[in-house]
């Protein structure tokens, strides 16, 4: 980023003044954020991938490593890291295997909120599916 995309101008106005440093700010701000969380929730979920490898890919080595995981980052951090969170990285990082595609550069930057709506509509869609199919003789 070579310069902010603010522009100061002295209208005479104030509060309009104000509105104009703040919100091309705010707007940076939300952008570079959701970049930050993308990138750091994608190698969360690549390196939680790798020491499920290490473990022999097994699922109960996985839910170990989730599970206290999980509790380990919760005590740092109170909030973020539950198990919910770590296997939702984890998703992320083997369904884009490639970090590159969100990139903010290549145009492929996907928001963590789209990504977890997303997720969330495919799970309802799933869980459909299988209702469904349980009530068909």
């Amino acid at each position: 980023m070579d310069r902010l995309p603010i522009d100061y101008k002295n209208s005479g106005v104030l509060l309009d003044d104000a509105k104009a440093i703040i919100e091309p700010a705010q707007s940076v701000a939300y952008c570079f954020v959701n970049a930050v969380f993308v990138q750091r929730n994608w190698l969360l979920g690549k390196r939680i991938t790798e020491e499920e490898l290490k473990g022999g890919g097994r699922a109960e080595s996985g839910t170990y490593v989730i599970d206290s995981l999980s509790v380990q980052l919760t005590e740092l951090y109170e909030s973020g890291f539950d198990r919910r969170s770590l296997y939702m990285f984890l998703r992320f990082f083997k369904r884009f295997t490639i970090v590159n595609s969100l990139n903010p550069q290549s145009g492929g930057l996907i928001s963590w909120t789209h990504y977890r709506k997303t997720q969330k509509r495919i799970f309802a869609e799933q869980m459909a599916q299988k209702t469904c199919q349980k009530e068909q003789p």
